[in-house]
């Protein structure tokens, strides 16, 4: 599977699980992306958190895979899953 298809899956796997909280890390983070943005929208706010931490499991979740991973062995296997966590960090 390539590394994007799989970046999204592992996110909209851990969508239903996520939290979607108000943070200060996720309000600062949303306001950096949108600066054009004069209005709050809560809403979208809280779709924006809800993915935020939906990544933040996957990024933790391929974290485990790769520390965990023999990687004289599995060389090709170790590039791919940190393909896929760039395309989470892009997402």
């Amino acid at each position: 599977m390539e590394a994007k298809l799989k970046a999204k899956e592992l996110i909209d796997r851990f969508k239903p699980v996520s939290s979607g909280t108000v943070t200060l890390k996720t309000m600062k983070e949303y306001r950096s992306r949108n600066p054009e943005r004069q209005k709050f929208r809560f809403r979208e706010y809280a779709d924006y958190a809800h993915l935020y931490h939906a990544k933040q499991c996957a990024l933790m979740a391929v974290d485990e895979v790769l520390n965990n991973m023999n990687i004289i062995r599995e060389e090709n296997n170790y590039n791919y899953w940190q393909q896929v966590k760039s395309e989470i960090t892009k997402l």
